[in-house]
């Protein structure tokens, strides 16, 4: 579509949409969450419980946090999103909840703005409802599945995509800065962008620190392959920005760990084969597409340094997944499992576009294999979003045949 004017008129288009779809599924997980218990009687007499719940998010509990936070003083380690409510309701004389409803969609649509604006700078020759479809695909995009085996598409495998937690919604647009500004200032040798690096990186940890915990040891492997320590503007970025989050790291593990039923423990594996009969599997399936494209395509790792970080950064995520947990009643939520979901969307982010930066070039197997694979999982992403946009638990939602 080469007309200037149809061509802005399908991109509005495509922003409108997802506008609606994510404020209309914000507003459904604030005002129309529900979540009650029905008993049943047998023969015998005796109660069963039956458990009821629709658009089951963790915003309602977040706003809660919120209230807390402003009114109460409570501490809360990550309070990004719940200070942008605060303001959202203090400035406009509104409610908690519409607040959060409007941060909300702003935070998803600031992931789905920086994915557009990637897909167009590195997909340049591409028309622009290629542009759109990839940005879609990425923003839409499941784990793989296998039905007959286990019919779950979230539990246990994670996802690129996630639609019920709103911290995370938070860090992934500075998560997704943080890494593109320190390559970009790397490539470049310019202090300005690794600037803009570090800025981002500092809101990454009061949205979420699941990322920042991930992307320094990840950026020490990058630096050591590329033989970064050379570099004395990237020596200062990157000991800077490790002794500030440190600092603030350590501030917020004394606020948070205080009381033996909460404290960060060794348990490899547990919390884990909590969810998941076969974790490698399980990670197989979520990594399937970025997986596959890697090696088939091996020179990526060379090559492409924004697939490389975010490999770095998805196998250290592994780690911390697989060794860690949060002792107390925080146990079973895997917490250490965040790391890995953000590492998850940036690894097929950059992935996807290279893919569709080479669809042209690749050899015909590759090509068609890649594009199946992707298929699938963009009908599975899609089945995910509509389920839960439909009132469905995340945690329960199947992908049958």
């Amino acid at each position: 579509m080469k007309h200037p004017f149809l061509s802005k008129l399908l991109l509005f288009s495509f922003f409108i949409i997802m506008l609606y779809l994510l404020y209309t599924l914000n507003y459904h997980q604030i005002f129309d969450f529900t979540y009650k218990v029905t008993f049943e009687s047998s023969a015998n007499g005796k109660l069963t419980a039956h458990y009821i719940t629709a658009y089951t998010s963790d915003t309602p509990n977040h706003i809660q946090f919120a209230k807390a936070l402003f009114e109460k003083g409570r501490f809360i380690s990550h309070p990004l999103w719940h200070t942008t409510i605060f303001l959202i309701a203090k400035i406009f004389h509104t409610s908690y909840e519409y607040g959060a409803l409007i941060a909300s969609t702003f935070y998803l649509m600031l992931w789905v703005f920086l994915v557009y604006t990637l897909v167009s700078k590195f997909l340049k020759n591409t028309l622009i409802y290629e542009k759109i479809f990839v940005t879609f695909t990425i923003c839409m995009i499941g784990p793989l599945n296998i039905p007959w085996y286990d019919p779950m598409i979230f539990q246990g495998v994670g996802s690129p995509n996630l639609w019920h937690n709103v911290t995370l919604w938070t860090v992934k647009p500075f998560a997704l800065l943080s890494l593109f500004f320190t390559i970009q200032g790397i490539e470049k040798k310019s202090r300005k962008l690794l600037v803009y690096a570090f800025l981002a990186s500092l809101l990454s940890i009061v949205a979420k620190p699941s990322f920042i915990i991930a992307f320094l040891p990840a950026l020490l492997l990058f630096a050591l392959i590329h033989k970064l320590w050379k570099e004395k503007g990237f020596l200062i970025f990157y000991s800077t920005l490790t002794l500030v989050t440190i600092g603030i790291l350590f501030y917020q593990y004394l606020h948070t760990f205080q009381s033996n039923d909460s404290h960060i423990i060794i348990a490899p594996f547990a919390v884990w084969c909590i969810n998941s009969p076969n974790i490698p599997l399980s990670i197989l399936l979520g990594l399937a597409f970025p997986t596959l494209y890697t090696l088939l395509n091996t020179q990526s790792l060379l090559e492409n340094r924004y697939i490389l970080l975010s490999w770095l950064l998805t196998f250290i995520s592994i780690i911390y997944y697989a060794t860690f947990a949060q002792a107390g009643k925080f146990y079973t939520d895997g917490n250490f499992g965040w790391s890995y979901m953000i590492s998850m969307s940036l690894l097929y982010l950059f992935s996807i576009i290279e893919f569709f930066s080479k669809i042209n070039i690749l050899a015909w197997y590759k090509k068609y294999i890649l594009l199946t694979i992707l298929i699938i999982q963009l009908t599975i992403g899609i089945v995910y979003f509509y389920a839960i946009y439909n009132g469905s638990t995340p945690y329960f939602i199947k992908f049958q045949i």
